[in-house]
């Protein structure tokens, strides 16, 4: 059980947010799939960037008995998953606050000229 030990309280500390912005915004989060991700994967992939330099400078310690083991070079795997987790919890935190008139599905209406 201690190896999964980080993994467990990360999914624990997103999941029910993400549920919960899916569960209430579905339409415009998936109405809007097509851009919110790329913020994902551009800010988790940054950040794990900076944190492969602060491991790599020796800044950063993790326990390895609470720890899978797998890594994306010398992040461990539950770190990358956090920054981007975090990075999706942000974004479509965004994505939901966004006023309806932003939305596609409430796009203006086109005029006759």
């Amino acid at each position: 059980m201690a190896h999964i030990t980080y993994l467990f309280f990360l999914l624990v500390w997103a999941l029910p947010i993400l549920g919960l912005q899916w569960l209430v915004g579905w339409r415009k989060l998936w109405a809007l799939r097509w851009r919110w991700p790329w913020a994902v994967l551009l800010v988790g992939s940054y950040l794990t960037l900076a944190d492969s330099l602060a491991i790599a400078q020796h800044i950063w310690f993790f326990q390895p008995s609470l720890l899978l083991g797998l890594t994306l070079g010398n992040v461990p795997l539950e770190e990358a998953l956090f920054y981007f987790l975090t990075a999706a919890m942000i974004a479509q935190g965004f994505v939901l606050l966004l006023p309806g008139s932003l939305s596609p599905t409430c796009a203006p209406p086109i005029s006759p000229d």
